[in-house]
């Protein structure tokens, strides 16, 4: 794998059960809640990609900035 990665971990008994493994080298990051909401926390000041991944449609991503104590919206919506 990458530094950065998504990989499948399946069931080899039960095929509807299966999980993903995100690999990533830093500490910012979430899963987001059963309504979609996330928060990445502790974020120095500055510019910053964001990205939002769904198992199958795929990546989307935002351009954000961060001030010293500030916080900002990335919203993000997948279309099939």
């Amino acid at each position: 794998t990458k530094t950065e990665d998504i990989f499948p971990i399946r069931c080899n008994i039960q095929p509807w059960m299966g999980a993903y493994c995100a690999v990533v080298d830093n500490p910012y990051h979430d899963v987001t809640e059963n309504d979609g909401v996330y928060r990445i926390e502790g974020l120095p000041a500055g510019q910053y990609t964001v990205e939002a991944w769904h198992e199958r449609l795929g990546t989307l991503s935002a351009e954000v900035s961060i001030e010293a104590h500030g916080e900002t919206t990335a919203d993000f919506t997948f279309k099939r």
